[in-house]
């Protein structure tokens, strides 16, 4: 059995990379957000058993997997959805029991991923009348990539149609505002500071190009 200290601690770095992922999300940095929530997985089980066994929390929140089922559809992540199935896949018996729902909101949250996919190259189309049953969902999809200016609305008259600006994920050349060094990357991770593979300085990007 880990000793409290053990467990203390890494509740604390859990709790502190938490607060990292939603300072991105205040940011509006949500490629950064699910990077970091997904670096809080292997220290779940320890943050878990922490208020479990001393500060008698029996179902304690879990926000960096909120936040992972909440961004990673929008965002195409795949990659962080499988890494909360794995974690899920590893969960003790007890730790299932306190989260009886989460299967059932992982496949959810698939699903509304593969509605993503499914809509965006439709971007041009009237979503509502191609996807019907799932309006209400593809109207939030559509206004989040708005908001992270990834999608256009386009004036024109019902239904309302959708002009794409750049995809979060499309590779992109920038160019380090610090040393002038060019680095390709996702676009997504561009728009904000980052550590250049050259100088090593955090710094801000110049986006130049498309590179794909």
């Amino acid at each position: 059995m880990a000793k409290k200290a053990d467990l203390e601690a890494s509740f604390r770095e859990c709790l502190a990379r938490c607060g990292d992922a939603a300072r991105a999300e205040v940011d509006g940095d949500f490629a950064a957000v699910l990077e970091r929530a997904e670096s809080t997985l292997p220290l779940l089980r320890a943050y878990i058993a922490y208020l479990r066994r001393y500060q008698g929390v029996e179902a304690p929140r879990l926000p960096s997997i909120e936040l992972i089922l909440h961004y990673a559809p929008p965002m195409f992540s795949r990659r962080s959805l499988d890494a909360v199935d794995a974690w899920l896949a590893q969960a003790s018996r007890t730790e299932r029991g306190a989260y009886p729902d989460l299967p059932v909101r992982l496949t959810d949250a698939r699903r509304r991923l593969a509605l993503a996919a499914r809509v965006w190259p439709s971007w041009r189309a009237a979503a509502s009348d191609r996807v019907s049953p799932d309006a209400a969902e593809v109207a939030q999809l559509f206004d989040f990539w708005i908001g992270y200016g990834a999608v256009v609305k386009c004036a024109a008259p019902h239904p309302p149609q959708y002009q794409l600006v750049t995809h979060p994920q499309r590779k992109a050349l920038g160019k380090c505002a610090r040393c002038g060094h060019k680095d390709i990357a996702d676009w997504a991770d561009l728009l904000g500071a980052r550590v250049c593979p050259h100088c090593r300085a955090t710094s801000d990007f110049v986006i130049v190009a498309r590179a794909s």
